[in-house]
């Protein structure tokens, strides 16, 4: 996945045009706000749609802020609509074992190998499809439902990949839902956050430069997209809290390291530090607004979640499940990526290659008027047959067989607060 981001924001820092970025413009012009009741009340309503309709449970409306966990299509779609800016043509697709789904003989975007979570709850609401959207959608047939986005953080990044991810932060995810939809009181979002900032603060860490900073930015701004969610009438969100930074083989791998023992204390304090944070937040909403935000503690409930999964599995399959909870279903690091414009096709190999060959190609795609496209493909799966063993499809993201687990949970809680919503 980070060779992917790296690719990806180069797009956004080598061509030699200007994006004016939203996130930026809401930086530069940001004022503290002291009163946590006001926050959001600034947003520009003026162009939300009624997207509502009669689903489950009584639910008006579904909508989705998040990362990689939740995204479907959400990163394909933001990266095109972020390109129209330069008045290029893109599509870009990510593909391979580990990633995307066909439904209905179309290709969905994500990272694991089948539905995640969200889709698989939408679709149990009644929801037919979640339709992508970020604050660059344009026209009330261009609003979706689903604000996420893989690489999504909360905290502001300081990085190449900033350039384009702080754009879907998840104060802007927030910002771009109440922008786009008009709010109903059961209106139900689905709020997850805060892998890629661990993963941030690790970095941080690794590095040896101060992290509280950012630790504090991404807690202030799952504040304000909460407050800016609530002050503008949504009644019913499930949260659910990032996993813990050791879950993910990528972190046990970089944790077990020699040169990483001296600062693992500082990383799983620094790292709980946030999640307690987080929880604090939470408690602030309750304050205000109780009974509103409930919560999915993902962060306390991995253990669960291994086991859950691991009893899925019978006979030989179980031995197997077991032994290999903790290890990628593919080699992550052996991503292909194609460049096509018009009927000229080139392999990519790393970011040096499409600094190189970028400038030419868009060229000749302006040129010619033609599209280009992006494929990723990821790894082929090591063990074909007994994929679906794998917990995590690569070293960052689970299975389809998990988020199925996962979509249960969320939906056995969903029925109460929608019951207890009604008593409101």
């Amino acid at each position: 996945m980070k060779k992917i981001f790296f690719l990806i924001s180069s797009l956004f820092t080598i061509i030699p045009f200007k994006i004016n970025s939203v996130a930026k413009k809401l930086d530069k012009e940001k004022n503290k706000v002291d009163n946590v009741l006001e926050l959001g009340k600034d947003i520009d309503k003026s162009n939300a749609k009624d997207s509502s309709g009669k689903y489950k449970h009584n639910i008006s409306n579904f909508f989705v802020i998040g990362d990689s966990l939740s995204d479907v299509n959400g990163l394909t779609t933001f990266v095109e609509q972020r390109i129209k800016a330069l008045k290029l043509n893109a599509e870009l697709i990510i593909k391979g074992d580990a990633y995307g789904f066909y439904k209905d003989e179309k290709f969905f975007n994500c990272f694991s190998n089948g539905p995640t979570a969200a889709f698989l709850l939408a679709e149990k609401l009644g929801i037919k499809c979640l339709k992508p959207s970020n604050i660059y959608s344009e026209g009330v047939n261009g609003f979706g439902n689903s604000y996420a986005v893989a690489g999504a953080t909360a905290g502001k990044l300081n990085t190449n990949s900033g350039t384009f991810l702080n754009d879907v932060r998840i104060d802007i995810q927030a910002r771009a839902l109440i922008q786009q939809h008009k709010i109903n009181k059961n209106d139900l979002v689905f709020f997850e956050i805060g892998g890629n900032d661990l993963a941030y603060i690790v970095k941080l860490i690794q590095i040896g430069e101060d992290y509280t900073s950012y630790l504090e930015d991404a807690t202030e701004r799952i504040k304000i997209a909460l407050f800016s969610l609530l002050n503008n009438g949504i009644k019913n969100i499930l949260f659910m809290t990032p996993p813990p930074i050791e879950f993910p083989p990528i972190f046990q791998d970089i944790m077990s390291k020699k040169e990483y023992i001296l600062i693992k204390e500082v990383i799983l304090l620094a790292t709980d530090q946030f999640y307690k944070n987080i929880i604090e937040v939470l408690e602030l909403t309750n304050e205000h607004y109780k009974n509103c935000v409930h919560l999915f503690d993902l962060y306390k409930n991995t253990d669960f979640l291994k086991n859950k999964f691991y009893k899925t599995f019978w006979f030989k399959k179980k031995k197997l499940a077991l032994e290999m909870i903790n290890t990628s279903a593919t080699n992550w690091e052996e991503v292909e990526v194609e460049l096509t414009i018009g009927e000229q096709t080139r392999s990519i190999n790393g970011v040096r290659d499409l600094i190189s060959l970028l400038p030419e190609l868009i060229f000749a795609s302006k040129k010619a008027n033609n599209k280009i496209l992006i494929q990723i493909n990821s790894a082929k799966f090591n063990d074909p047959i007994n994929f679906d063993c794998y917990f995590f499809v690569d070293k960052l993201h689970p299975n389809k067989n998990v988020h199925y687990i996962v979509f249960k949970i969320l939906y056995k809680k969903v029925k109460k607060i929608m019951k207890h919503s009604k008593n409101k």
